[in-house]
């Protein structure tokens, strides 16, 4: 399910979540070499109470590349990136970190996906759903070692983990 082409059938769910601040974007555009990937890392903090719902994640690139997805059990304290805005303008900040950086090596936990992006085509790396990143845990996406530039942009929801208890309750009535 790809939300941004049919947002309009989500309405009725992303609606509810922007007027409750608990929808943010944000993007960035790191370049990979022949010796360093683009990373970028999503983590939601520990004890915080929120799930993270992934929701978009559109890549575009300038050339051919590798993007994988992988999950993080640790915070991988990269270089911050740009600071997400929540859609209701002026409303509360993010409980996720967003970081991103040019490694050789990023460490991770396990590959989720591997994909391949073409140029003048907006890939999307969470096309089929969306990822649920609970606290103390976050995903990667990270490319191969090709001389491009990867622009990324992630749109997510901060869920009260109250909430996403009381669906799971509610779907086993």
């Amino acid at each position: 399910m790809d939300f941004t082409l049919d947002v309009f059938k989500h309405l009725p769910l992303l609606a509810p979540l922007a007027q409750a601040g608990s929808i943010f974007q944000v993007g960035q555009v790191v370049s990979a070499t022949a010796i360093l990937s683009a990373n970028f890392a999503l983590f939601n903090k520990s004890g915080n109470g929120l799930q993270i719902w992934l929701l978009a994640a559109p890549v575009q690139v300038a050339a051919a590349i590798e993007v994988d997805l992988f999950r993080l059990d640790t915070d991988p304290a990269m270089t911050a990136g740009n600071t997400p805005v929540n859609l209701l303008l002026g409303f509360r900040n993010a409980g996720a970190t967003f970081e991103a950086q040019q490694l050789a090596a990023p460490a991770t936990n396990g590959k989720i996906s591997a994909m391949l992006a073409a140029p003048a085509n907006t890939f999307y790396v969470c096309s089929s759903g969306v990822i649920i990143i609970p606290p103390g845990k976050g995903i990667l996406i990270s490319t191969g070692l090709v001389a491009t530039q990867v622009s990324l942009t992630l749109v997510w929801a901060e869920i009260d983990a109250a909430f996403t208890d009381w669906l799971a309750q509610r779907d086993d009535d």
